[in-house]
């Protein structure tokens, strides 16, 4: 099965309505068309999902019976959803295509799958689960998803082995296709969990997969190539791949897309690529990035450039597109000019005829007929018939009428839809009464200053909108100009540095950082010392001194110093990637309150047409067997003062009125406020919480914050600062050993060096430290096995006699029963009973020592918790793998009731603890680390991570991350903001819904009893603004200021800035994002010259 997924790019969307639209139509084309015309493919798992805010549309898809000319048939799918989508009234365009991982080689793959498992106590639970997934394997084969033993020619077995004490299923499976691994893995989930376990995925490995040699690091791109090649030049370039020992694998993958690139069109191609080149290798000095484009284009005259997503012709668009540049010049040129055209109709039609007698305007000027015997039109009416033509019919015209057309045909409708019946109805009945004065020599009612006026608050509203609108995606825009688009490559032989492209960085790479430049890749400090702002990504401006050896992140600024830095993460895996992507992809989803007005706005459009028809036959009736209301009467009726004409039933008398009366119904209803209430809302609140170093994964974790009772917190790294200390190293006192402490503590960093643990981390530095520089080589490692909640265990040959030694370090599942019951003893367990993390050393499974290690709370844990517990009333736990005493001692100094503490407990023990919290009918959020803590952190109803590791590795447990894990009041900062974005949200909701409840009946003609009616050109005004005030009111999320947590749990006060909302609306608009200068503890401060964002 392959995975394909779409990436398009959609502009002319203006509300929910417009999104609804694309992915109703897109729906129906998959499932009526597409399916049937390509049933060769098997498609299916189809999901299409449109961003308002962002104007780009993804849809997914599966393949099955993947094929060497299912490509060519991919880009015709591709070509029927950009013609669907061009149809509905909308620009489409494709920016990628996405294949997934296919690969030239045999699709076969023998892989390991390793899941975790919950719920078993004892033998007859494991034969269950070995049985049920031995049964899954065979029908597998049997549907040929999996190889037989007879067909393997690894001569590897598909077998299931379950570990009761480990709560881990090991099973190894020989792929008939590699792309179906997501399938099988679910699957074996489902069979599982069918059993009546919980089971979670934790990892796989490609057992075919080339290992590195010389320790080496192996990297997958995409090449475009930019020239035509024909088969015979791909055999040539096979060859010369298949030489190279250090390539793994090459795929070649035609492309005729359409679109090309700014850097391909410097070449002259006149035409897209004809090829992509996946191709995994190993690199070496001989064979990286750079080499490989070098060889491609010295051998065989082909020149390529890395398909990577921060290029800077992809960027670009991106950040064109985040802020609305062709949209704000387009609607702000057709402001000016149809405000001039407004200024002429309204100055003609309304303004002058003021000062006159209706009558006596005829013979006046301009309004003369041009020949009142044979021409019977004014000059006023000719330019004006010109000027109204010109708008109605010309760019800003066409503009709607191309969406309102396609719309139509669809049976939707848009906002472009009201627009176009509404402007076009009084440009036509303005037509229809010049021909009424030249023909039967009628009444003068013409509507080209209503018809322009229209169209003249129309471009102000959108206008206004656009420009508020790409204010709100101010982060998104921030992060894509933090990376930089060159670096400079420093080569260590001649000590000079030159510049490329960022593109064509490697890992391992060595670069030169000069004073105040952007970090432009992850890696770490090769030479020298710096200081670097990390704001990018922590929300914490203050900068943090770097030494060899320390991380840097992608998109920091470097200060004053000069250094030299080692790439480790290049091209789309950088930490500023993954964060603009995990911001863009928050735009997708959908919040319940999204789906439902997005519902709404899409039945909204017919149902004002319907009140609109209905109102005029309603008004028409009434006033041919009720008689004539006096606000109904004509200007020139109203002059002649004559009380009967109030029951006259003369048509004339009153259909302009009615006329305008429809008119203004049609043109007041406003679903764009309504679309924009909810997407607006969550990418100005996303990006502020990306400001202070939140990240959220998507919209609708911005309504769970609104419900949450409880807060069950992990102990290290999360309360504590994670910086363990070893406060003792004791091997007991009746313990001898045959070798001497270095050689113990040498073997002890060798198995501790395989964890990623805390606890682990500070052991190896404690041994090293200890050891120095001595060389201990008698014991050499066989084997190492880490074993989750428990610790490590290894295996070490004695060289001199041969023997093996076994080494386990971690808590007290590790020890064996006589190891357990020695423990127990009186006088050991008091002496290992003491406030701290115990780590027991066992060497050959008995109990030999032990390292007590100990951390301290972050500066600010117990204010969060007093917060979190006396201000928002939640209910707090904490959690540790810690014995009883440490758990205790932390516990009562955050003031944490001992019945909430839970000690030495597994991940395992701390899903139950979730589960059976939420089983009372609490929601939990579950706060952790985000790696040993994920079972936790998936079932929780919002889990939250620290920044410990990898953004990759946490986004996949975790609904929120904090970036800056030196302190913990950045939870309190995303309640806040989650908060203030989903209040601003309801309100948006509120609001817009109140507009339109009340707008519509005035409109309507429900005043009339008391001669008030809706003028077309008012109800314009109100529709335009009415979205901007929705845009506007979301932008004053940025306004959030944080509370001022600091001492509270000692002095019992709270410090929250206060301003009045005038301030804050007119902080805005005098400064954009800057505000006012109100002075508050956790202030962000600025850099020098390039300052990444101002919080202030």
């Amino acid at each position: 099965m392959q995975s394909i997924s779409i990436h398009l790019s959609v502009k002319g969307m203006t509300c929910g309505a417009c999104s609804s639209t694309i992915e109703e139509q897109a729906n129906k084309l998959f499932t009526n068309e597409i399916v049937n015309k390509y049933k060769d493919l098997d498609l299916h798992k189809f999901e299409c999902n449109v961003a308002l805010v962002t104007e780009e549309c993804i849809i997914n898809f599966n393949i099955n019976n993947f094929h060497s000319d299912s490509v060519h048939k991919v880009e015709e799918i591709t070509n029927l959803f950009i013609e669907t989508i061009d149809d509905c009234g909308f620009d489409c365009g494709l920016i990628s295509t996405d294949l997934g991982n296919l690969k030239s080689s045999n699709p076969s793959a023998n892989m390991s799958f390793i899941f975790k498992i919950g719920g078993m106590t004892c033998g007859a639970c494991s034969s269950t689960i070995t049985n049920q997934v031995n049964t899954l394997i065979k029908n597998m084969e049997s549907e040929n998803l999996l190889l037989k033993q007879t067909d393997n020619k690894n001569n590897s077995n598909n077998d299931c082995n379950v570990s009761l004490v480990t709560e881990e299923c090991v099973i190894n499976l020989v792929l008939a296709n590699k792309d179906t691994k997501n399938d099988i893995i679910a699957n074996i989930v489902e069979c599982i969990e069918d059993c009546g376990f919980d089971c979670d995925f934790v990892s796989s490995e490609n057992l075919d997969q080339t290992i590195p040699l010389n320790g080496s690091v192996g990297r997958t791109i995409t090449l475009n190539l930019l020239s035509k090649i024909n088969q015979d030049i791909i055999d040539l370039m096979s060859n010369y791949f298949n030489s190279n020992k250090d390539i793994i694998s090459f795929e070649f993958i035609e492309d005729n897309s359409k679109n090309f690139s700014a850097k391909e069109n410097a070449h002259g191609l006149q035409h897209s690529v004809s090829y992509t080149l996946n191709i995994t290798y190993n690199i070496t000095k001989t064979t990286n990035i750079r080499t490989i484009m070098d060889q491609l284009n010295v051998n065989f005259s082909i020149e390529s450039v890395p398909k990577i997503g921060h290029s800077d012709s992809i960027q670009q668009q991106q950040l064109d597109s985040l802020n609305r540049t062709k949209e704000i010049q387009f609607w702000k040129s057709n402001f000016y000019t149809s405000g001039w055209i407004s200024i002429y109709t309204m100055s003609a039609y309304m303004f002058i005829p003021m000062f006159f007698n209706h009558k006596k305007m005829p013979s006046i000027g301009p309004y003369k007929f041009i020949s009142p015997k044979y021409f019977r039109i004014s000059f006023v009416n000719v330019i004006g018939l010109i000027l109204a033509s010109y708008l109605q019919f010309g760019p800003l015209g066409l503009h709607f009428w191309k969406a309102c057309k396609k719309s139509m045909l669809l049976f939707s409708g848009t906002m472009d839809t009201l627009v176009c019946i509404s402007t076009f109805s009084a440009y036509a009945f303005s037509i229809y009464s010049i021909l009424n004065i030249m023909i039967f020599n009628g009444d003068s009612e013409v509507l080209f200053d209503t018809s322009t006026m229209l169209f003249f608050f129309i471009c102000l509203g959108k206008f206004l909108e656009n420009t508020a609108r790409a204010k709100t995606s101010f982060v998104l825009s921030k992060i894509m100009t933090m990376s930089p688009s060159v670096a400079l490559l420093y080569n260590s032989d001649s000590g000079l540095s030159s510049e490329i492209s960022t593109s064509l960085l490697e890992i391992d790479d060595i670069l030169e950082i000069k004073p105040g430049s952007k970090i432009p890749c992850d890696g770490v400090v090769y030479q020298g010392v710096c200081e670097v702002d990390e704001q990018i990504l922590t929300g914490e401006s203050t900068p943090i001194t770097k030494k060899e050896g320390d991380k840097l992140s992608h998109g920091s600024i470097n200060g004053h110093g000069r250094f030299l830095m080692a790439a480790k993460k290049v091209g789309d895996d950088t930490s500023l990637l993954k964060l603009l992507n995990i911001l863009k992809n928050a735009q997708l989803s959908k919040a319940p309150m999204q789906e439902f007005a997005d519902k709404l706005a899409s039945k909204f459009v017919p149902f004002v047409l319907i009140l609109s028809f209905a109102s005029f036959i309603f008004w028409m009736l009434y006033c041919k067997f009720y008689g004539i209301p006096t606000v109904f009467l004509g200007k020139k009726f109203k002059e002649v003062n004559d009380p009967s004409l109030s029951s006259t039933s003369s048509l004339s008398t009153y259909f302009f009125e009615i006329f305008k009366v429809a008119v203004s119904v049609i043109i007041v209803a406003c679903p764009c406020a309504l679309g924009l209430a909810a997407p607006t809302s969550i990418i100005v609140g996303t990006g502020l919480a990306a400001e202070n170093g939140i990240l959220l994964k998507n919209g609708k974790i911005l309504q769970n914050f609104q419900n949450i009772d409880v807060f069950v917190m992990d102990k290290t790294g999360t309360l504590t600062q994670g910086k363990l200390y070893v406060e003792k190293f004791e091997i007991y006192d009746d313990i001898k050993l045959d070798l001497t402490e270095k050689e113990l503590l040498s073997m002890i960093l060798l198995t501790e060096s395989a964890s990623e643990h805390s606890v682990a981390y500070t052991i190896v530095e404690y041994c090293r430290e200890k050891i120095g520089l001595s060389n201990i080589d008698r014991y050499v490692m066989t084997n190492v096995e880490i074993k989750v909640g428990q610790g490590v265990y290894s295996e070490f040959e004695d060289k001199n006699t041969g023997s093996l030694i076994t080494i386990a370090i971690g808590n007290k599942n590790t020890l064996s029963k006589e190891s357990l019951e020695r423990l127990n003893n009186n006088d050991l367990e008091k002496q290992t009973e003491v406030a701290g993390t115990n780590a027991f050393i066992s060497l050959n499974s008995k109990l030999i020592g032990e390292f007590l290690l100990n951390d301290n709370l972050k500066k600010d844990s117990k204010d969060v918790l007093y917060y979190l517990s006396n201000v928002l009333n939640k209910e707090i736990y904490m959690c540790t793998g810690d014995n009883k005493n440490c758990a205790y001692k932390f516990g009562d100094e955050l003031n944490i009731s001992r019945e909430n503490i839970k000690y030495e407990v597994t991940p395992i023990e701390k899903y139950d603890l979730v589960c059976s919290l939420q089983e009372q009918g609490k929601r939990v959020v579950f706060v952790g680390d985000g790696i040993n803590d994920s079972l936790a952190l998936v079932k929780a109803d919002l889990g939250v991570s620290i920044l410990n590791e990898g953004l990759d590795i946490v986004m996949e447990s975790s609904d929120v991350v904090i970036m800056n894990n030196k302190s913990l009041v950045q939870l309190i900062y995303c309640i806040e903001i989650a908060t203030r974005t989903f209040k601003k949200i309801k309100s948006n909701f509120f609001w817009s819904s109140v507009y339109n409840v009340l707008m519509l009946p005035i409109a309507m003609g429900f005043l009339v009893p008391f001669n008030i009616t809706l003028n077309p050109i008012v109800a314009g005004a109100s529709m335009a603004l009415s979205s901007v005030s929705v845009v506007v009111n979301s932008l004053l999320i940025k306004n959030w200021e944080p509370t001022d947590i600091e001492g509270i749990a000692s002095s019992n006060s709270i410090n929250v800035p206060k301003r009045s909302s005038f301030g804050k609306l007119f902080s805005w608009v005098k400064g954009g994002t800057k505000k006012l200068n109100t002075k508050k503890k956790y202030q962000s401060v600025t850099t020098s010259d390039e300052t990444l964002y101002e919080m202030a």
